[in-house]
């Protein structure tokens, strides 16, 4: 069966299993920056979680039931988190309750057998080029876990371009040149699994989705955001001592649209395309929470992680990776 086939069918099956009934969140077209205009291409922080979000999404809400938004152990070294069950759907270590397997655990069947080459491909801004130490953690735990695998994995994330700059619709910073780019980054490269992360708007993060999943064979799965700064830190965000921290009123403003989009708008997305979502956003949060830690802890400026944030940030991401039980 096909790539494309079996999505569809995991689609209908997330279909079946949960409901949503969420709506536009995005009618600026782009997610609040600070210092930068909404919708920029400029490269957006990621929000925080609400304080009734510590325990992760209700059954249903987001497609993880309870039991697998607890994948933390109260210890466990710098992320904390137990390698138990993938940050799956239904909690069951990424096994839907039809017995049709995630996307990555597909790709996790290959890693185990030795079957081929698997070819991993990192895919977005900063928080997933090629100096983010999170990949890297992850890809080393991956050859220590499956010896046998023939793992090759890159980045070819381009730092502060977002979804309108893959696409062709604004310039990158670097060169600032226009030009669409999913065809030299991504497709050309005929990647196993795509992990993706990105800022901007939404219209634009679905259309590079569509194009992957239009153009490639490859699994996908989303990373939701990390927390760089919640109302319950109290005050504005203060990561950056050269530049004027933005007012309470619209570092709110800009955590009420992130949260929406990682508790409504990537879940949907996921579901709408058959593929898998790590929930980022609420389990960085959950461990700020059960480490007593404001936001800006795990970061080294106002977006990016510092050597203990991409400790966390790996180990949410290799939860996806654990066999099916």
């Amino acid at each position: 069966m096909q790539a494309m086939q079996i999505r569809a069918l995991f689609a209908l099956t997330l279909l079946a299993t949960y409901s949503f009934g969420c709506s536009s969140n995005d009618p600026a077209g782009g997610s609040p920056a600070f210092g930068g205009a909404s919708g920029s291409s400029g490269e957006n922080a990621s929000g925080g979680t609400s304080s009734s979000g510590t325990s992760g999404a209700a059954a249903g809400t987001l497609g993880f039931s309870q039991a697998g938004m607890a994948g933390f152990a109260q210890g466990g070294g710098t992320g904390g988190l137990a390698s138990g069950g993938t940050a799956g759907l239904a909690g069951t270590g990424g096994q839907l309750g039809s017995g049709l397997a995630t996307p990555v655990q597909r790709v996790v069947e290959k890693l185990a057998t030795g079957t081929g080459e698997v070819r991993v491909l990192v895919y977005g801004q900063s928080i997933s080029d090629k100096n983010a130490e999170w990949w890297k953690i992850l890809r080393d735990d991956l050859a220590q876990r499956y010896p046998n695998a023939n793992l090759l994995m890159e980045s070819h994330g381009r730092g502060a371009c977002a979804a309108s700059c893959m696409l062709g619709k604004s310039p990158w910073w670097v060169d600032s040149t226009t030009a669409a780019r999913l065809q030299d980054d991504v497709y050309a490269w005929n990647p196993d699994l795509i992990i993706f992360h990105v800022y901007g708007g939404e219209a634009d993060y679905e259309e590079v989705i569509k194009g992957m999943v239009d153009n490639t064979d490859a699994e996908i799965l989303l990373q939701g955001d990390h927390v760089d700064w919640r109302p319950a830190d109290g005050g504005p965000p203060k990561c950056d001592p050269a530049a004027d921290p933005p007012s309470v009123a619209e570092a709110t403003s800009r955590y009420e649209w992130h949260d929406v989009h990682n508790r409504t708008f990537l879940p949907q997305l996921a579901t709408k395309y058959g593929l898998e979502l790590a929930p980022v956003w609420e389990k960085w949060g959950k461990y700020l929470d059960d480490h007593d830690l404001q936001g800006e802890d795990l970061l080294s400026d106002c977006i990016h992680p510092n050597a203990a944030g991409w400790q966390v940030l790996s180990e949410i991401m290799a939860e996806h990776f654990s066999p099916r039980r």
